[in-house]
């Protein structure tokens, strides 16, 4: 597969050389934001015409990489000194558009760009439309809701009186935008089919809606898209879903130049969207969870932890497809680990997830590529967890990234400290033969092996597990309270098991509690005899606690509190517990805080 790598990631705005009338526009605008609204919205009319071939450039310019600057510069200086005339509004909100991508990082850009669309509207004609249509697509994404935004072009391209220019680019401009809204698919197809004039298969909307519908289903060859930014980035797209590196490399080679000023914010941002999904599909972990808001380094485990946290963050956005997207990469990368039962499940979430969002010929096509079209999904919870290794061993891969971090500084003194490089050292190797145990033991709860049981003493186990939060303790200041009353008792059950309960749920507090200001962070891990011939373990910290109508929900699979959470530990919690035989309930601490309670029957 030809990499990606190599190749200009589409930069926001390319490189450009100055023209003679970039200048003009600069200086007309160092004038231009000191003026009142009501000083603009008061400029008297003029009846002297403007130039067609003038007129023709400023209808045109965000259909092409580079303004016309002078034919702006020219216009809003003749309003300014004779007067509004047909032209003068476009111009006006150009020039806005220009200058907040270039010259003014402030709010006057969309001062003068709102005040632009008054003296359309106020004026009316065709110019009104299309003054509508570019504020709407190009500047209302500053700082509206992106499906605010796919609703006013929708309704703009529908409407018959958005005659010429306005309805095209009404038209032009919500093919990206209902993308960026995240709408489900059957609603961005509708929307586009029904803004294709007169049915018309022709230009970035035809392409567009032609790449959904073969998503959606069965189609005829896609038809070519103009070569055009939009027309470049829905060539990525395409090539996205078809996992073509090649074709996807030539897309964003074309598409990298032609980027401008005037290029469809939300255009901009799928693109960059797909081209780092493509890079990251390529071996580019560090762009993958980039991507998705994550800053992974490039190993797995932060990989998978930030598209996971991708997904429910999406989902509990209605951002369906974004989710899916998270899931189809987090399957890449599970493969490429060697986790492939993790990968599996990744793909159903994938799978599930493009036929949701209406894609349905698409997850169809995947199920037969991933041979999952005839393979029955896990039916038992426990089978769950086989879905979950790779999130499992998150923690004490974690673990050795940090001890191996500090062996390094500990042996790069002037004066190594062997002594302590050793014992970071010791730490690593505890943490890996964690990660083993827990790979073997969450394998055999999903059926793939025999469990290995067996008696051990609880109050040693905690204490193992307590060792591997040293550094997050330390980092976040907290300090833990033992209270470890079961002596000689011992448990009968996989010890790697249920020690990965204790640590999910000490990481939980300690991540609780790193938000708290104004009193010391304390955790409290106890362990005593309960009733009838039972043992109690209990985490407990002084945080801001469960809310009352969440505890009953928190074990239950992509349930979570946090912010960016996945809900994958507890639920995995929950059934180790329960597959001991045992149960896990959450409370309220006193005199504030959580409080976590796992009762385990003792052997007779």
């Amino acid at each position: 597969m030809t990499s990606l790598i190599a190749i200009d990631a589409a930069p926001a705005r390319t490189q450009h050389t100055v023209p003679d009338g970039e200048p003009a526009c600069k200086r007309l605008w160092e004038r231009l934001r000191l003026l009142e609204s009501l000083t603009l919205l008061s400029l008297p009319p003029c009846a002297a015409p403007l130039a067609p071939a003038a007129l023709a450039l400023l209808e045109g310019a965000s259909e092409r990489s580079l303004p016309p600057h002078g034919a702006i510069a020219a216009e809003v200086e003749h309003g300014l000194l004779h007067g509004v005339r047909p032209g003068t509004a476009l111009a006006l909100l150009l020039l806005a558009i220009l200058a907040a991508d270039r010259y003014d990082s402030g709010p006057a850009p969309l001062r003068v760009a709102a005040v632009a669309v008054d003296i359309a509207v106020r004026d009316g004609g065709a110019h009104a439309w299309l003054v509508r249509a570019l504020h709407a697509g190009l500047v209302l994404p500053r700082t509206a809701p992106w499906r605010q935004v796919a609703a006013i072009l929708a309704s703009l391209a529908q409407d018959e009186a958005a005659a010429g220019h306005g309805a095209v680019q009404a038209r032009r401009l919500l093919a990206g935008a209902a993308m960026a809204a995240g709408l489900p698919l059957p609603e961005q197809a509708g929307q586009l089919e029904a803004a294709l004039p007169g049915g018309r298969a022709t230009g970035i909307v035809a392409a567009r809606y032609a790449l959904l519908c073969e998503l959606a289903r069965p189609a005829a060859p896609r038809r070519g898209a103009p070569a055009c930014f939009a027309g470049w980035s829905t060539e990525l797209q395409a090539a996205f879903h078809a996992d073509d590196a090649a074709r996807a490399g030539h897309a964003v080679a074309m598409a990298a130049p032609l980027a401008g000023p005037f290029t469809p914010p939300a255009e901009l941002l799928c693109h960059h969207l797909f081209t780092l999904l493509m890079l990251a599909r390529s071996g580019g972990l560090a762009c993958l969870a980039t991507a998705a808001g994550h800053h992974c380094e490039g190993d797995t485990s932060a990989a998978l932890r930030g598209y996971e946290a991708a997904a429910a963050d999406a989902a509990g956005q209605d951002m369906d497809w974004l989710a899916t997207l998270a899931w189809d990469m987090a399957a890449a990368v599970a493969g490429q680990a060697g986790f492939a039962t993790a990968q599996q499940g990744y793909r159903r979430l994938a799978i599930n997830g493009y036929a949701a969002w209406g894609a349905a010929e698409h997850a169809r096509r995947l199920a037969r590529a991933w041979r999952l079209d005839r393979c029955p999904a896990p039916a038992a919870p426990a089978a769950d967890l086989g879905l979950s290794i790779a999130h499992e061993v998150n923690q004490p891969l974690a673990a050795v990234m940090l001890h191996a971090a500090a062996a390094r500084k500990w042996l790069r003194r002037p004066q190594p400290d062997t002594g302590r490089a050793i014992a970071s050292l010791d730490q690593i190797v505890a943490a890996g033969r964690q990660a083993g145990e827990i790979v073997r033991s969450v394998q055999r709860l999903a059926g793939h092996g025999a469990a290995e049981r067996s008696l051990f003493a609880p109050d040693e186990a905690l204490r193992e597990a307590l060792q591997l939060l040293g550094h997050p303790l330390q980092r976040h200041q907290v300090a833990v309270e033992l209270d470890l009353a079961l002596g000689a008792r011992r448990l009968h059950g996989d010890r790697a098991q249920l020690q990965q309960v204790v640590v999910n749920l000490l990481l939980n507090a300690i991540e609780a509690l790193a938000g708290v200001a104004g009193r010391p962070r304390r955790i409290v891990l106890a362990s005593r005899p309960g009733a009838r011939g039972t043992a109690e373990i209990t985490v407990a910290d002084n945080g801001p606690g469960i809310a009352r109508a969440e505890r009953a929900r928190i074990f239950e699979p992509m349930v979570s509190t946090k912010p960016g959470g996945t809900g994958i530990g507890l639920s995995i919690s929950l059934a180790i517990v329960q597959a001991h035989g045992g149960s896990i309930e959450a409370a309220e601490a006193t005199p504030q805080g959580a409080l976590l309670s796992i009762v385990l029957p003792l052997p007779a």
